[in-house]
């Protein structure tokens, strides 16, 4: 009789707790997901409309006391141009996500034709048949002499490829943006043992970087200063070459016409 009644009893804690579960889980269940973008651009319009309505899917009627950022990650995987830079949840039923969209800084040529358009970190936002920046019309960041392969929303992948895209990131910062300055950024590798960042500026002025792979923010660093103290003149023509020695001095050097 009191093993009858110890179940009855445990049976009716059982219920009791799962009617409470439930009823708790029906107040804090999602009916409103707010996803703030800090600028979305004429052309990602449609996109981050069609982010929102993957986010409002996936997450209405779930229970704020159980989501979980996850999902949400990998729906900002299907939209390369905005990443997602926090997620909350405000009780009883709101999920608050925010997001930025990255602007498009360089283009690199495709094997097969068209280009990889790619973020200021190299990740590949998409591919187009033109380099052309699609929010301002104007032309992006040309990369060059890469062997390199590319996956939407992936780093594009060559040898070379992080070397000038952080050697490019660190003058981007310094010069007040590298599609202002820099038209073409060319990685070589001749038959010697050096390797060297041949970039265009829009100016004129050509800045050639010897080995960049090494003291890359260093170097990179002193070009901007270089490049920015030069009279107008100098920028209009002939080249500025930035090589270091062995024991890590870095050297710059204006040339005219092959002379210093």
């Amino acid at each position: 009789m009191q093993k009858k009644k110890f179940w009855v009893i445990l049976l009716t804690v059982i219920v009791f707790l799962a009617g409470a579960l439930l009823g708790v889980t029906n107040v804090y269940r999602v009916d409103d997901v707010v996803v703030k973008i800090d600028y979305v651009s004429e052309a990602s319009a449609p996109e981050s409309e069609a982010l929102l309505k993957r986010l409002s899917k996936a997450y209405k009627g779930q229970s704020t006391l159980f989501v979980e950022k996850d999902e949400a990650k990998k729906i900002f995987e299907d939209f390369p141009y905005f990443r997602m830079t926090s997620f909350s949840t405000k009780h009883p039923n709101k999920v608050v996500i925010k997001a930025t969209e990255d602007e498009e800084f360089y283009a690199f040529e495709k094997v097969d034709g068209g280009y990889y358009i790619l973020g200021l970190d190299g990740v590949v936002l998409g591919e187009r048949e033109t380099s052309v920046n699609r929010s301002d019309g104007g032309e992006n960041v040309l990369l060059s002499g890469f062997e390199a392969t590319g996956e939407k929303g992936k780093k594009l992948v060559g040898d070379g490829v992080d070397t000038a895209i952080g050697f490019l990131s660190v003058l981007s910062e310094k010069l007040g943006g590298i599609r202002n300055n820099i038209t073409k950024a060319d990685w070589q590798t001749p038959a010697s043992t050096a390797t060297y960042l041949n970039l265009e500026t829009v100016e004129g002025v050509r800045l050639l970087i010897e080995n960049p792979q090494t003291l890359t923010k260093e170097k990179a660093e002193r070009l901007a200063a270089y490049y920015t103290a030069l009279e107008d003149g100098a920028r209009l023509a002939g080249e500025v070459w930035v090589t270091s020695t062995e024991e890590g001095e870095i050297r710059i050097a204006y040339m005219q016409n092959g002379q210093n």
